[in-house]
Order: C-alpha cells, then sequence, then structure tokens
C-alpha cells in the first residue's frame, strides 16, 4: 500500500505577516492534505495555502505549523511540524526627520534610532542606536532581523552659532525710553526680562 510522505518549506515576506507554504509532499488523486497553523481553529485543506500570522510590533512569535497528508484509500498517513517565526516589521524612516543640527560651537550631536529591537549597522561602522557624529552630512543607517532588513539616511546640517552683537553700552536717565536690540535672521529671542522680541524697551 501507498505510503504518503508529508514534507513543506515556506516563504516569508519581509514586509507582510503573510506566508506562503510549498507543498513538498506525495501528490495524487487520493491524497488529502491538513494544515494546523498553530492556532485554535486555523486550519486549511489546500495544497499550498497562504497565512496571514498574528504579529508584534516589538517581538518574534512562533507558531507551530502541521500538515496531516493521508491517502484515502488505505488510510495510510504521515505527519510534519515545524517551527514558523513570525518578526516584527521594520519601520519605514526609523531614523525620523532630517536635519538635527551641529551647531558652531558644539562638538557632537546625537542621533537615536528609537526602534532599539532590532540590529542596527551604522556606515561607520557602528551597532548602537545612538550614536555621537560631528561631521555635517548624510548618514545611513541599516535595521536587520532575520533574513529582513531596511535602510534610512539622516541629514545632519551645520548651523553657524548667532553672535548677538547689542552695541555700545548705552547712558541714559531714568524717564528716557531706550531701544535695546539685535536683528538677526532664523533665531529665537530671549531677554533676561523674559521677552522673546528682537528688541526691548
Amino acid at each position: 500500500p501507498f505510503q504518503p510522505v508529508a514534507r513543506f518549506v515556506y516563504d516569508y515576506f519581509c514586509d507582510s505577516d503573510t506566508i506562503q507554504f510549498v507543498n513538498e509532499s506525495s501528490q495524487g488523486d487520493q491524497i488529502k492534505y491538513k494544515w494546523y497553523f498553530g492556532i485554535d481553529g486555523a486550519t486549511s485543506e489546500e495544497f499550498a495555502p497562504a497565512f496571514v500570522f498574528p504579529s508584534a510590533p516589538d517581538q518574534s512569535l512562533e507558531y507551530i505549523v502541521s500538515l496531516v497528508v493521508s491517502n484515502q484509500v488505505n488510510d495510510n498517513t504521515d505527519s510534519i511540524a515545524l517551527p514558523v517565526v513570525v518578526f516584527p516589521k521594520i519601520p519605514d524612516g526609523f531614523l525620523g526627520p532630517d536635519n538635527p543640527e551641529l551647531c558652531s560651537n558644539a562638538t557632537s550631536v546625537t542621533i537615536v534610532n528609537p526602534t532599539d529591537y532590532f540590529d542596527i549597522l551604522w556606515d561607520n561602522g557602528e551597532t548602537t542606536h545612538r550614536i555621537e557624529v560631528t561631521e555635517a552630512r548624510i548618514y545611513q543607517a541599516t535595521l536587520s532581523i532575520g533574513d529582513c532588513s531596511k535602510t534610512d539616511t539622516v541629514r545632519v546640517l551645520s548651523l553657524e552659532m548667532p553672535i548677538p552683537d547689542l552695541g555700545e553700552d548705552i547712558t541714559a536717565c531714568q524717564e528716557d525710553e531706550v531701544v535695546v536690540g539685535t536683528d538677526i535672521e532664523g533665531v529665537i529671542y530671549r531677554w533676561n526680562t523674559g521677552a522673546e522680541t528682537p528688541e526691548i524697551v
């Protein structure tokens, strides 16, 4: 009597929770297949099904998938069970917006990747999720988990530190109204009086 053989592999898609199963078992008109996906009530009788597994944003989940192959003529069966690991998805734009500011009087600026569950490799060889940089340029990092990876970049700009110039000292009487200020484009003003305008009286 014909003894069926159960065997399967699966294809994992990095940007999808769908797992495509490839059935390499015995085939024939009298051969039936029953899949169990490791979730209560989740089964299939297709030859090579695709199944969407629940995933988590910050951890890998493992499901035990079983395939039972049976010969309907003599009731001979074979089965196989394999672990299927569903990885969390690597987000797009994981380095955040461009333009961390490296001021001219600063020695470094910190670039932080908040997605610390994945392995990371920067273009300067560092593997930490927070790096200190001293050069204004585009930095590139690659996140990876399992066989999946994704790359993102962030641009660090160099900004000249503004130097306020209030002019020469002023001598005035108590009743005099004196305007003090400076005009530097693109900066935020904060006086010791609490004012935030370019000029104060």
